[in-house]
């Protein structure tokens, strides 16, 4: 929380001195067809037990809605743990993500592998080398091209994005893994975590 609030903004109802309701708007740089905008990312929608089916995030998160509109803001974007509620407010599921099991042997053998010494070595030598925010820019500049060159929607990277990305990983005992041609030019990049098994991303 300490990382991931830093720039969110932040709505929430009281019932005297306890929170009953929240909802956080993550903000996001997106290219749109070329150009730059700011938008939302609305995440950590929760409400109390005791205190939902009363319309209570629902009146919050027009208010969180109303104020991105004023804002300029063209859209908003979230990912739902249930579509289904917020069709009524106007969003449109999108499901563009491929999601794959790996089979429990290959499991055993990449949670081996990336738990490595060697290969978390490699990211701390790599940034001793050079000065990390350096590093992280450079991830940032070759995604961004991959990125303008396939999609007409996409959030841009920064070194920022990175540097809260690897502590993001970090914190699931993972980390963003940097590959490199022998030259030393950047080839790619994926993020890991092993906490709860493998996830690759």
């Amino acid at each position: 929380y300490k990382e991931k609030c830093r720039d969110n903004n932040i709505a929430a109802l009281y019932s005297g001195r306890q929170m009953v309701t929240m909802v956080h708007g993550n903000p996001f740089t997106v290219s749109m067809c070329g150009s730059r905008v700011r938008v939302s990312y609305i995440v950590a929608v929760a409400t109390h037990p005791d205190y939902r089916r009363r319309g209570l995030m629902r009146m919050l998160l027009g208010r969180v809605l109303h104020d991105c509109y004023k804002n300029g803001e063209p859209f908003s974007f979230l990912m739902p743990a249930d579509a289904a509620y917020y069709e009524s407010m106007g969003y449109r599921f999108w499901d563009s993500q491929i999601e794959w099991k790996f089979p429990e042997y290959m499991e055993i053998w990449l949670t081996e592998r990336l738990s490595d010494a060697d290969l978390k070595g490699r990211r701390i030598q790599a940034v001793q080398r050079k000065k990390e925010e350096e590093e992280n820019a450079q991830l940032a500049d070759f995604a961004n091209r991959i990125l303008e060159q396939n999609f007409d929607l996409y959030i841009c990277r920064d070194a920022a994005y990175y540097e809260r990305l690897g502590k993001e990983q970090q914190s699931e005992d993972g980390d963003v893994a940097i590959l490199r041609y022998k030259s030393g030019e950047l080839m790619g990049s994926f993020c890991y975590s092993t906490e709860d098994g493998v996830e690759i991303r």
